[in-house]
C-alpha cells in the first residue's frame, strides 16, 4: 500500500455508489488540471500490479472554501472503486464546525456529480450509449462553484491550453491566495489588475463584470441549475448566454457543466476528432480527404474555401451525435478521451509532464513528449 502523508488526519467519509471510481471521475474533463485543482498521480516504479487499485492511481487536493470563507487544502482518497471517498485535511487546518464540514461536503458533491438527478441522468445516458455503462462512464468533473466553472470558460476561448493554465494559476496566485478567488474577492480589484497582473487580457472586463453579477445577485447560481433540473434547457442557455464573454462556445462548455449535454458546439477539436474518427464523406469541399491531419486542416482553413469546408464539417458532425440526444456532447467527450489516452496513456497517469503538451496539435507527435514509454491501458470496469 502506499503510505499516507504524516500531516494528513480524516476529517469524514463520503458514499459513493458502488460503480464510482475517484480516478475515473476526476481525471475525465480537463478541468482537473486547473488550479487550483490537483491530481496527483502515482508514478512510483513497481507499482503495475496495483493498476486496478484505487489508491495506486493517486489522490486529488486542492483548497476549498469553508463557511467563513476561508480556503483549506483537502486531499481526497478513495482505496478501491465503490469504497466511500477519504476526505483529509492537514495538521494546520482549523478546527471545522459542522457548518465547515456540509460546506465540504457541498462542494465535493458538486466536483464529482454525486447526486439523484446525475444518477439518473447516468442510466438514460447507458441506454443510449451501451459501451458506457460496462465503464461507469458519464460523470464529468467539474469545479465546486459554478462561477469558477464560469470563469475557467471564459478562459479556454480563444487561447491556447498552456495559456489557459497560466491564467487560472494567476487568478488563484494573486486574488484567491491559493483557492480560486470569490466573486467579491475579484470585484475588490480594478479590471486593469485583472489584465496586468492575473495576465487574463481582453477577458478582465468579461470576468469583473460576470464577477458584480454574482455577487449582487444579479446572477443566481442556484436558479439557473434549477433550471437545468426542471428540463427548462434553452431558457438556461440563454440566460448563460447573456452573460458577459459567453458566446456559443463558452456557452456551451457551461452548459454541460450545469447538466445538460446536448450543445456541441464546433469547433476546430471537433472537427479534427470527427474526420480522425468518423472520416464521413460528403463534407464539401473536403470529401477527398476523409482524415485530414490537424495542421493541413489549420492551414487549409486559411482559406475561403477551407473555412466553408470547416463550417460543413461542423454541421456534419453535430448531425452525427444528433442520434445520441440528449447526450451529444458525452458521447463525443467519452470518445475524445479515449482518443487521447490512446496517446497519452490513462488519463489519470497525466503529471507536469503531460498536462502542457495535451493539445489536438501535439496528438501525433506525443510521442516526443512524454516521459513514459509504455502507455498503460484502461483498466476494465469489473
Amino acid at each position: 500500500t502506499i503510505e499516507l502523508d504524516v500531516t494528513e488526519k480524516l476529517i469524514f467519509n463520503l458514499q459513493v455508489p458502488s460503480d464510482f471510481s475517484l480516478s475515473t471521475v476526476i481525471c475525465s474533463y480537463g478541468f482537473f488540471i486547473l488550479a487550483p485543482n490537483q491530481w496527483i498521480a502515482n508514478r512510483s516504479p513497481g507499482k503495475e500490479n496495483l493498476q486496478e487499485i484505487e489508491t495506486a492511481r493517486g489522490y486529488f487536493q486542492r483548497s476549498l472554501r469553508i463557511s467563513d470563507g476561508r480556503g483549506i487544502m483537502i486531499r481526497i482518497r478513495q482505496k478501491n472503486k465503490g469504497d466511500s471517498l477519504q476526505v483529509f485535511s492537514f495538521e494546520d487546518a482549523p478546527e471545522l464546525s459542522e457548518d465547515d464540514y456540509d460546506c465540504l461536503k457541498t462542494q465535493i458533491q458538486r466536483m464529482t456529480r454525486l447526486d439523484s438527478l446525475q444518477e439518473k441522468m447516468m442510466k438514460d445516458f447507458h441506454l443510449i450509449c451501451p459501451q458506457a455503462h460496462s465503464e461507469a462512464y458519464g460523470r464529468l468533473f467539474r469545479n465546486p462553484t459554478l462561477f469558477e466553472d464560469l470563469v475557467k470558460s471564459i478562459t479556454l476561448c480563444n487561447m491556447a491550453w498552456t495559456g489557459t493554465m497560466r491564467m487560472n494559476q494567476s487568478l488563484c496566485l494573486h486574488l484567491g491566495k491559493g483557492s480560486f478567488p470569490t466573486p467579491e474577492e475579484v470585484i475588490a480589484v480594478e479590471p486593469s489588475y485583472l489584465k496586468e497582473v492575473c495576465g487574463v487580457g481582453y477577458r478582465a472586463e468579461r470576468i469583473h463584470r460576470l464577477a458584480q453579477m454574482m455577487a449582487n445577485g444579479e446572477v443566481n447560481a442556484s436558479e439557473l441549475q434549477e433550471l437545468v433540473h426542471q428540463g427548462k434547457i434553452q431558457k438556461a442557455y440563454e440566460t448563460v448566454k447573456s452573460l458577459p464573454g459567453f458566446g456559443p462556445y463558452a456557452s456551451g462548455v457551461a452548459m454541460q457543466l450545469l447538466g445538460s449535454y446536448e450543445f456541441l458546439v464546433s469547433d476546430t477539436e471537433v472537427i479534427r476528432h470527427y474526420l480522425k474518427l468518423h472520416g464521413k464523406k460528403n463534407c464539401n469541399p473536403l470529401q477527398n480527404h476523409p482524415k485530414v491531419e490537424s495542421e493541413d486542416f489549420r492551414q487549409k482553413t486559411k482559406t475561403e474555401k477551407g473555412k466553408r469546408g470547416s463550417k460543413e464539417v461542423g454541421r456534419a458532425a453535430e448531425e452525427h451525435y444528433k442520434k445520441y440526444h440528449p447526450f451529444e456532447f458525452l458521447v463525443y467527450w467519452r470518445e475524445l478521451q479515449y482518443d487521447y489516452e490512446s496517446v497519452f496513456g490513462c488519463s489519470y497517469t497525466w503529471d507536469q509532464s503531460v498536462f502542457a503538451v495535451l493539445t489536438s496539435f501535439n496528438m501525433k507527435r506525443a510521442a516526443d513528449h512524454v516521459r513514459f514509454s509504455k502507455k498503460p491501458k484502461r483498466a476494465k470496469s469489473v
